[in-house]
């Protein structure tokens, strides 16, 4: 590609500059690969994730602690982690598509973050999650490109109500800058060949390193999207959406309410409607995938289901949880905690967040099983009514939090709920 990409908007906090210096970075991803086996760095994927400092910075939006996730990833020997900047869905010429990696469009994730916040702009990072198209779902859209299409409108809707209220896990700033993290370019899908039995060893050496870091990366994420079509059939029985649906929620802030963009979703100012939606089993629908996926869907499944505790945060019409806390349980201790977690600048990921990650008294625990229903944010393809922003008793601020506390889960269940409208 050989021209500049369109920035999403004109924005005199930066944005411009950031993306002008991200393009001169930008590239395909590269890893030399791990110095040791494939059950090494299976492992290595496993130390990051149990590492007690990138646990403590998990579900923080905070650029420092952000930056030291990623360092963490890339000290480890896994391959870094590579973010697309949302802009960089729409060229000049006004065609909206998801790149491949080989077309270089992707930019280490470290270096974004910290470019970004130089510039004095919010980064945020958002795991994207879309079904794929063709006999070998090889494809990250159809011939419409319908899922960058939505992807990219949800995107400059994401901005704009980051600007006016923020969402569950980014607090409210003036000049957000919006990273996607989408399998399809920041993964290395291998050489530009197509996929056959013959050429599929080739490609999936390629690939492996990465699918084995995917619960990593997903750590390293601020918000998830799931883009669905007006049928959500596919993306419940694509294996590799149902995976990363759990990976989300359990390492991403708004997992456990994740948003759900419908194709041919347009940007108007819209308010997400209230939907629900179960985790799946991804090995229940392991016969969607292909004989070189499944291995790869199998045991990060299994890892995911045994890797957290949940916890869910209490109930309240209250945007002050912190308050509530401290009112229900006034205690020395509580109030010497908050005040360090204050002073200390901690906050900034928000209150909910601070909350779940200290705040014993207010934990109720579960365990994590397929079939669990949790709420989702609708942005539907059909919603155009422009609307003021909710107010502190917002369907956002009902959230449940994880506690990466490493405990055991019980056996598979089979899949029971079912998405409301």
């Amino acid at each position: 590609m050989d021209q500049l990409l369109l920035p999403m908007i004109e924005d005199d906090g930066g944005a411009e500059e950031v993306l002008s210096e991200l393009w001169t970075i930008r590239g395909p991803p590269l890893y030399r690969g791990y110095p040791g086996s494939a059950a090494a760095l299976k492992q290595e994927a496993r130390d990051v994730l149990a590492n007690s400092t990138f646990r403590k910075k998990c579900r923080q939006i905070g650029v420092g602690a952000t930056t030291h996730r990623l360092r963490i990833v890339r000290q480890s020997g896994l391959p870094p982690m590579r973010v697309l900047p949302a802009a960089w869905l729409k060229a000049r010429n006004g065609a909206c598509r998801i790149p491949r990696s080989h077309e270089g469009l992707t930019v280490d994730a470290e270096q974004a973050v910290c470019i970004a916040s130089i510039s004095k702009c919010r980064p945020v990072i958002v795991m994207v999650s879309h079904h794929h198209f063709g006999p070998h779902s090889d494809k990250p859209d159809d011939e419409d490109n319908s899922n960058a299409k939505a992807l990219f409108e949800f995107t400059k809707w994401l901005e704009w109500r980051i600007r006016i209220k923020g969402v569950t896990g980014v607090p409210k700033s003036k000049h957000p800058l919006i990273f996607l993290w989408i399998d399809w370019p920041c993964i290395d899908q291998g050489p530009d060949i197509p996929e056959t039995e013959e050429s599929m060893p080739q490609l999936m050496e390629a690939r492996a390193p990465y699918i084995e870091s995917l619960s990593v990366y997903t750590a390293c994420c601020h918000l998830t999207a799931c883009i669905e079509g007006v049928d959500t059939d596919d993306h419940d029985s694509d294996p590799w959406c149902l995976v990363q649906r759990i990976a989300a929620y359990v390492y991403i802030p708004n997992g456990q309410m994740p948003f759900i963009v419908q194709t041919g979703f347009v940007h108007q100012q819209q308010i997400p409607a209230k939907g629900r939606r179960s985790l799946i089993d991804p090995l229940e629908h392991l016969d969607n995938a292909s004989a070189h996926d499944a291995p790869y869907i199998q045991h990060l499944t299994q890892a995911l289901m045994r890797s957290a505790t949940i916890v869910t945060r209490p109930e309240t019409n209250s945007d002050n949880l912190c308050a509530e806390c401290l009112r229900a349980h006034p205690t020395p201790l509580a109030w010497a905690l908050c005040m360090t977690l204050c002073l200390g600048g901690i906050c900034d990921v928000g209150v909910a967040n601070v909350c779940q990650s200290c705040c014993s008294p207010c934990a109720r625990f579960q365990s994590l099983q397929a079939g669990n229903a949790f709420p989702v944010l609708e942005l539907r393809a059909d919603t155009v009514m422009m609307q003021e922003p909710m107010g502190d008793d917002g369907d956002e601020d009902d959230l449940v939090v994880i506690n990466l506390a490493g405990s055991r889960f019980g056996s598979r269940h089979h899949h029971t709920g079912e998405a409301d409208a």
